[in-house]
């Protein structure tokens, strides 16, 4: 995962402590703040898609069940790559 250091950096906003940003013009910190949005999502999708394949851990190996989850935890980590 990115750091709010990488993203602003990627964005074109400089840093000049660990709180305040500074930027000459709003779309760095529109860039900033979409890049902010992504991570999050990022964050969340493979928590979600742990919490699946931890569960498809649980199941019987082999089952029809653990195939599904560990199937649905693949599809979530892969929407992060469209």
């Amino acid at each position: 995962m990115k750091t709010i250091t990488e993203m602003a950096r990627e964005a074109d906003v400089l840093i000049f402590d660990r709180l305040n940003l500074i930027t000459s013009d709003i779309d760095g910190l529109k860039r900033f703040a979409e890049l902010v949005r992504a991570e999050e999502q990022a964050e969340e999708r493979e928590a979600c898609a742990k919490l699946v394949h931890d569960n498809a851990l649980a199941c019987d190996p082999g089952s029809m069940l653990q195939t599904y989850l560990a199937s649905n935890a693949a599809a979530i980590r892969a929407r992060g790559n469209t």
